[in-house]
């Protein structure tokens, strides 16, 4: 063969019609096609990108660039294991280059190597001299011949006797030139004179520089060199000995699977935990505060893998599950104690995390030590108990908390997880001889870039899972769903990822590892796209993604340390895998105590992430692309799903633009689309307190002040049963506490406090010449500090100062909703303005932190109270929470149902709800269920919770208008049939009963008015 003219680099054109002795190639079959076309591309590429090195010539080639473009497309066609052998060059750099590569890339194991003046040609055919012969096993290679980059001279071929037709089929091979696993061959090695002569190898002609003959050979990892004769050595060694299989093995699986299913199957269902503390002990905490117990207890449980992994190296599993399963133990018998917030960090976040952190990462670390070609069904297999934990303990907590209360509950847990790591104890077992201790961090494993770029993607991948999973229940009810759908298309996530984690080890071992990964992760984006983001309102289609997406995510978790064992060495797999999770940890401390807020917050972080990832993937690209793939992939769901959430940036909504822009948009609809007789021309426009002017306010208090003076009109039978009503005030307020059962958390909530507030401005039109109509408080413009309203400024043109500050006082407790309220700012009687000598005639009732009457409507002059409170206004009333409420829920069930804090629709990122906020949020009187109209501010609340029911039906009036849902009494107790729009709503001494269907639209029936 002739060389080529390339400009004196003296590399000849590779022929991919032929081999060395220029015959054509016959190709038998469709693999014949594609190995052509990598043949092609090879050779394209190594002309067109070459430069000189001081060994001689590099050639780089599409395989240097993109190591897993030929597994990922001709890896997955053909699965029959294919034995290559070859040559080395003199100073033995392709077996360091090779070897720097492993098999995290090529899965080749380099037994020998070494150079040959005769090409290579089959073993035994030369018995003159003896060298060494490079065998690779490439999975699923077909017939490529451009293997090149610092392999300068390793071309594979099959000796000239062999047809390249015969190559595409390894069955075919004679069998003296078959190469079985493990398995060297003598070749003959060229004279020193021979050195430095061109020779033709697979049809590429290559001129590399002689050795000198005072050069002395550089010895190979595993081969003795002596002179021109290299002697092979024992290249296996017992901790590469892997067992693959056996009874000990795979008693070793089965205690990593008890292992990993007491610390991740926990870890996976610290959700129901943190929704109980949140509504039980740690009542006075935000989710975001709560958040750190759990996001301590998983940061520790991963973080402190790095310190756990080489005392596994050292010592081995046995002490340390046994040390490790008996702190995590006790730990979960202390947190059922618990009952101040530090308690939990140090018990659970603290405590049971370093239980956690030995269970975890020993469950991953001793796997790899029995399994190398089955690795990835094995490690699957181990890791499916996390996924079956993830079912078993969230119901084991619901149960318990419901039926036995938390401290049996978290007893029960830990008895659980005392069983599971009893028997695992005595399964789990190290194959090797223990070692000496090293450091807990070794960052020389980070100059391994191959560690490196894979413990990136797997931090991305954490965190993505974690965020996902942590936001797919609340992602689930926002899509208007209740609390059971979002819980049970958990457990089908978890279920579908216990299946996915089995079944994908078994195909990566098949297919390789990272493939598999890339693919997967393929996957999970395209069901984001083609399921959840289109059809996340249908209940069936969220089912059918958790089962989907379960399937993909077990196999992020179970292929990850199959990748990291991949990369590693036997006895370094414990320090490598702490090293990594160390790394990890950080991920899941962002993502979990934020978890709650992640749907308001998430895209402008995810913009960050997303171009950091980008970034990575061109720093990486010249390095292992596949892997900054990963890295850039494992972020995409996350972003569709913050993407999904709303349309306006959360400047926008945290500023309230966005709630006006929705307002805007829902008062020309109504407008628009109105199908009463009131024009909105004539209509009466409900004005925020602050659009009035000092004289309209002052005409609204006087207003109020002269229907608390008017006598009622009741008759002395009547006053006999409701002596508390002693002015036409009052018998609104009577009215209120008589009905307060059957006119919340029913279908007619909303209705109903819709004609109850505007009979009270229509009255005091009629009976205090009342020229303006009814103001409502817009809370997020006091969200922030309440106290500092103008509303409670305390001047002639407010509604009256806070109460009077009441010091040292505890959370009050509401027996009637069994939460602790938070204190506020006052606590006493209102002391300065409009309303600070009003006597109020009845009550309390039923109200955190006052004493109820023994009668509700005996007559009981008290002062008006208020406690005003910035902790809950601030997680309940602000625009943020106004405009998720509108824009979260599509039905009107959920809808009501989270604006009032229904337990039947709970949302842990919601404590109070906008309705409930506000009125705790003023407290005392306001915070009393049943008297708070007692508080005039009562009917600028609700002219609020009126305004903001009208934004979401205009937004979809076809729909909304006429929407209901719900029984006629509270939380349907005791159970009462479903409400029509043709029943008649009653109103007790404020008004006659009006028909349902009249009630809903506010420039139809009794109604003509709108909100600015």
């Amino acid at each position: 063969m002739a060389k080529s003219n390339t400009g004196g680099t003296g590399i000849a054109e590779s022929s991919c019609d032929g081999d060395s002795h220029g015959r054509k190639v016959q190709s038998l079959s469709w693999r014949g096609g594609i190995r052509s076309v990598a043949c092609l591309a090879s050779v394209s590429i190594t002309r067109f990108r070459s430069r000189k090195t001081r060994d001689g010539l590099r050639m780089e080639t599409l395989f240097e660039h993109i190591l897993f473009a030929p597994k990922l497309g001709l890896g997955l066609l053909k699965a029959p294991r294919i034995a290559w052998w070859g040559c080395d060059t003199s100073d033995g750099s392709t077996v360091r280059h090779l070897e720097s590569l492993g098999d995290f890339v090529v899965d080749a194991d380099i037994l020998v190597s070494s150079s040959s003046s005769h090409g290579c040609e089959p073993p035994d055919s030369r018995e003159e001299d003896h060298t060494l012969a490079a065998r690779l096993d490439l999975q699923g290679w077909h017939g490529y011949q451009g293997l090149m980059g610092d392999v300068r001279q390793l071309q594979f071929q099959f000796g000239r006797e062999i047809d390249e037709d015969l190559a595409l089929d390894p069955h075919k091979f004679p069998d003296q030139f078959r190469m079985t696993s493990h398995t060297s061959y003598v070749l003959p090695t060229m004279a020193a004179s021979d050195r430095g002569k061109d020779f033709v190898s697979s049809g590429v002609e290559i001129n590399h520089p002689a050795v000198g003959a005072s050069e002395s050979r550089r010895p190979v990892d595993g081969f003795q060199v002596e002179d021109d004769r290299t002697v092979l050595q024992e290249t296996t060694t017992d901790a590469d000995a892997f067992p693959d299989g056996g009874y000990r093995s795979w008693l070793v699986v089965l205690g990593s699977f008890l292992l990993l299913m007491s610390s991740y199957g926990l870890m996976n269902s610290v959700g129901v935990l943190q929704s109980y503390l949140e509504s039980h002990q740690l009542a006075n905490y935000s989710s975001q505060n709560v958040g750190w117990i759990s996001g301590l207890f998983v940061f520790v449980s991963l973080g402190l893998g790095v310190f756990v992994g080489p005392l596994f190296d050292t010592y081995g599993p046995r002490e340390l599950v046994s040390a490790g399963s008996a702190f995590y133990v006790l730990s979960l018998f202390l947190t059922a104690e618990c009952t101040e917030y530090w308690h939990f960090i140090i018990c659970f976040g603290i405590m049971a995390g370093i239980g956690g952190a030995f269970t975890s990462t020993i469950g991953m670390s001793c796997v790899p030590h029995w399994f190398q070609a089955r690795a990835g069904m094995a490690i699957g297999t181990a890791m499916a108990g996390a996924g079956l934990g993830g079912v078993v303990f969230p119901f084991i907590l619901k149960g318990a908390f419901a039926n036995l209360g938390f401290q049996w509950g978290m007893r029960i847990v830990a008895l659980v997880i005392l069983v599971l790591c009893g028997l695992a104890s005595f399964l789990v077992k190290s194959r090797l001889p223990k070692g000496q201790l090293k450091a807990a961090i070794d960052i020389r494993c980070f100059k391994d870039s191959r560690f490196t770029l894979l413990s990136c993607g797997i931090f991305a991948l954490e965190l993505e899972m974690f965020a996902l999973i942590g936001l797919f229940p609340t992602y689930v009810i926002k899509q208007g769903f209740n609390t059971s759908a979002s819980v049970y298309t958990l457990v089908v996530l978890n279920v579908c990822s216990c299946i996915g984690r089995l079944l994908a080890g078994r195909v990566a071992d098949r297919y390789g590892r990272l493939n598999v990964l890339i693919i997967l992760i393929l996957s999970a984006v395209l069901t984001m796209f083609t399921i959840l983001y289109p059809f996340s309102r249908h209940l069936s289609a969220l089912y059918i993604f958790s089962a989907l997406y379960g399937l993909c995510s077990g196999s992020f978790i179970s292929l990850a340390p199959v990748c990291i064992r991949q990369v590693s060495n036997a006895k370094e797999i414990g320090m490598r895998f702490g090293t990594c999770y160390c790394l990890v940890s950080f991920a899941t401390l962002i993502c979990i105590p934020i978890g709650g807020e992640m749907l308001e917050k998430v895209g402008s972080r995810i913009v960050v992430i997303w171009l950091a990832c980008v970034l990575l993937r061109k720093v990486t690209a010249e390095m292992h692309l596949y892997i900054s793939v990963l890295v850039w992939l494992a972020c995409g769901p996350l972003a569709l799903l913050a993407a999904s959430i709303y349309d306006f940036s959360p400047e926008q909504v945290d500023q309230g633009i966005a709630l006006r822009q929705l307002a805007r948009e829902a008062t020309e609809n109504i407008k628009r689309d109105r199908t009463g007789g009131c024009r909105p021309e004539d209509a009466q426009i409900r004005k925020e307190w602050r659009e009035l002017t000092p004289e309209e306010r002052q005409q609204f208090i006087d207003a109020v002040r002269c229907l608390q003076r008017i006598p009622t009109t009741l008759s002395a039978d009547l006053h006999q049963i409701y002596p508390g009503i002693q002015t036409r005030y009052d018998e609104f307020l009577a009215t209120h506490i008589n009905l307060t059962s059957v006119i919340h958390m029913t279908a007619d909530f909303l209705a109903w406090h819709r004609y109850f507030i505007h009979t009270f401005e229509q009255d005091l039109k009629s009976k205090c010449d009342y020229a303006g109509s009814l103001p409502y408080w817009d809370w997020g413009l006091d969200a922030e500090n309440p106290q500092l309203s103008v509303l409670f400024n305390g001047d002639e043109y407010s509604m009256g100062s806070n109460g009077v500050f009441i010091p040292n006082r505890d959370p009050a407790y509401w027996p009637s909703i069994k939460e602790y309220i938070p204190v506020g700012t006052g606590g006493g009687c209102v002391y300065e303005g409009p309303f600070s000598n009003y006597t109020i005639n009845m009550g309390p009732i039923d109200g955190a932190g006052q004493k109820p009457v023994n009668y509700r409507f005996e007559y009981h002059p008290h002062c008006l109270k208020r406690d005003i409170n910035p902790t809950v206004t601030r997680s309940s009333v602000t625009f943020r929470h106004i405009t998720e409420l509108i824009l979260s829920y599509d039905t009107i069930d959920w809808f009501q149902g989270v604006m009032q804090r229904d337990p039947r629709f709970s949302v842990p990122s919601v404590p109070y709800g906008v309705h409930r906020g506000g009125h705790v949020g003023v407290g005392m009187v306001m915070g009393d269920a049943a008297g708070s109209p007692g508080d005039p501010m009562f009917y600028l609340h609700h002219a609020q919770i009126d305004r903001v029911w009208t934004i979401w039906q205009g937004l979809d009036l076809d729909k909304r208008r006429h929407a209901i849902w719900g029984t006629h009494t509270i939380v349907d107790t005791p159970p009462t049939a479903n409400m029509t729009l043709d029943e008649m709503i009653h109103f007790g001494f404020a008004a006659e009963p009006v028909r349902f269907r009249d009630l809903m639209d506010t420039l139809d029936g009794p109604f003509c008015y709108y909100y600015s």
